[in-house]
């Protein structure tokens, strides 16, 4: 049924002439679990007056609104197209908190497509890799967190410790070099990078991501698509 589905794109749009307020009332008669309390809370955050029309509503406050929709609906599954990517760092922040408390209180599945994959990694289980609309990999956030890893240090020192490794990234800058591996290291090789004060990290999810599209790509130029 559609009340169990919420969808919000990053062009949902409502009359412009509709008042907040009436949205909001329209929104409880079309889910039925639609949580009033939280969502006044939210708008009261993020100060948008409930009393405003939508089409007066800034860009940012439009897509936060769109947003507080989704979450407020406490629909079985939430899909969030890219709801706030125009919306600076804090009040994206501010969200998706709103949205872990949330979800830690009325558990339910969020489909979350976003570009700031990174900033949201501790809300997320399984992470999946599209490229031109066509899924190529998918991870937990647990496989690229304990998986991967990054290793940088003097060009000439880590080059010689690598030999036989085959890297999914490589970026070289002056004397530096910085690779990523896909390789859970061992306590004998922690140490043995340490010894030659090689550094070692995790790699952020948006970089896997790069480094195995730009693979993939490679792939399909040297031997065409399959």
């Amino acid at each position: 049924m559609c009340e169990r589905l919420c969808y919000i794109a990053n062009d949902t749009t409502f009359p412009g002439f509709i008042k907040v307020k009436d949205i909001i009332d329209m929104m409880a008669n079309v889910f039925p679990k639609w949580d009033n309390a939280f969502a006044y809370e939210i708008l009261t955050h993020f100060e948008i007056d409930i009393k405003t029309s939508y089409g007066k509503l800034s860009n940012n406050k439009r897509s936060l609104f769109n947003a507080i929709i989704g979450l407020s609906s406490r629909a079985n599954i939430t899909i969030f197209n890219h709801p706030i990517e125009t919306v600076g760092a804090k009040d994206r922040y501010d969200f998706f908190n709103f949205l872990y408390k949330n979800h830690s209180r009325y558990p339910r599945t969020y489909i979350i497509s976003t570009s700031y994959i990174d900033e949201i990694d501790y809300l997320i289980d399984k992470v999946l890799f599209l490229d031109k609309s066509r899924l190529f990999a998918q991870f937990t956030v647990e496989d690229i967190k304990e998986n991967f890893r990054y290793l940088s240090g003097k060009s000439e020192v880590l080059k010689s410790l690598i030999k036989g490794i085959r890297p999914i990234g490589v970026e070289e800058r002056e004397n530096t070099l910085t690779i990523c591996i896909r390789q859970k290291l061992s306590k004998d090789d922690i140490r043995k990078y340490q010894k030659y004060l090689i550094k070692i990290s995790e790699v952020p999810i948006s970089s896997v991501y790069v480094y195995l599209i730009n693979l993939r790509r490679i792939k399909e130029q040297t031997y065409g698509n399959e």
